[in-house]
């Protein structure tokens, strides 16, 4: 492979490879590398569990709205060509891959009550079933507590229930 390479850029004249409409060509390869390098930073910012105050300056941030709308366009331009390939090597909910349906609730609560009790006892259940597969509890933690809660009140405030909103958010803080 090495060897076909060097003669394939062998027989590049030296004029080609100076040429303005090469250079310019260049720079898209290097776009796309540092784009998904930002797109990967971005990411780690979110996931990683750093103080509070940062990660919530990293999600309200213009650059992140920025990087995660160009990653949900350019899931959506691959998707259908590699949508196939990642549903098979990803074996992932319909959810997870984008899907845009939801359920139609008949209706609606604008000021629901927070019950910790009731949240408490979720995550029990859950970690109920993970113990029967031998997976590690999960642990609640205040970050993704708030973020559910904001989710759950758009669902009830706006009578559906699923992960994504009716008009195409995946969350309240889109």
């Amino acid at each position: 492979m090495e060897e076909a390479t060097r003669r394939l850029l062998f027989r590049i004249t030296e004029e080609t490879h100076a040429s303005i409409l090469n250079k310019l060509l260049g720079i898209f390869p290097g776009i796309l590398h540092g784009f998904l390098w930002l797109s990967l930073l971005s990411i780690l910012l979110l996931l990683i569990p750093i103080g509070t105050g940062t990660a919530e300056e990293v999600r309200k941030s213009t650059l992140n709205d920025w990087v995660i709308a160009k990653v949900n366009w350019m899931q959506d331009q691959l998707s259908p060509v590699f949508g196939e390939l990642v549903s098979t090597v990803i074996q992932q909910p319909a959810a997870a891959l984008g899907h845009k349906e939801y359920v139609k609730l008949n209706f609606q609560v604008n000021h629901a009550k927070i019950r910790g009790d009731l949240e408490a006892e979720m995550l029990s259940l859950v970690n109920a079933e993970r113990q029967k597969h031998g997976l590690r509890p999960l642990k609640a933690d205040p970050e993704t507590t708030q973020t559910a809660r904001k989710h759950s009140a758009d669902m009830l405030s706006k009578g559906y229930f699923s992960h994504n909103s009716p008009d195409g958010r995946c969350c309240p803080i889109d």
